[in-house]
């Protein structure tokens, strides 16, 4: 029976397209100093990428709440980042009605284009940079959900409905207790 090859790290940083025998013959085949500096490539590459998972944690941990002025009580808000003459918001628009029309009262969509430079600055403080950007808000004003750029629209759809069913409304908001 074969026996089952796990990946390490050093395979999925996409540096080295081959397993763990033929890394270690290429490692161990060279002089002292070229494996020093494969591992020190190896490294390096580790390093990014928990440095750009740390950093989405952080951004995520310090994003700024919904601003007063999009809140909609007992709902939670899915802002849509977006301008008229962009190819790829106009081909999101009409799944972005559909799901707008299936959250119902449970999310309000709000679309936001550049008109002044209050608006500006609101793209920036959420380090917008491209349209269309999605975000959704809780109830609480945080932000729970964020995609940039346009995907598929079934995993669109399904991504955020499964955000959008997963927070619970406030009690105050719950008719039923």
């Amino acid at each position: 029976m074969p026996q089952a090859r796990l990946s390490s790290p050093v395979q999925s940083t996409g540096l080295f397209k081959m397993d763990g025998e033929r890394l270690q013959s290429h490692l161990f085949g060279q002089s002292a100093q070229k494996r020093l500096a494969v591992l020190f490539v190896i490294l390096c590459a580790a390093w990014m990428h928990l440095s750009v998972l740390a950093g989405a944690v952080q951004a995520a941990a310090k994003s700024p709440g919904l601003p007063k002025q999009y809140q909609v009580p007992c709902q939670q808000v899915l802002l849509v980042f977006y301008n008229p003459w962009c190819g790829v918001c106009q081909k999101a628009d009409p799944y972005v009605d559909s799901l707008k029309r299936e959250l119902g009262s449970r999310a309000s969509v709000r679309r936001l284009q550049i008109q002044t430079p209050e608006d500006m600055g609101f793209w920036k403080q959420w380090g917008v940079t491209g349209t269309p950007t999605f975000i959704l808000f809780n109830h609480k004003g945080q932000a729970v959900y964020r995609q940039d750029g346009f995907g598929p629209p079934a995993e669109f759809r399904r991504d955020v409905l499964a955000k959008v069913n997963n927070q619970k409304p406030p009690v105050a908001c719950n008719p039923h207790g």
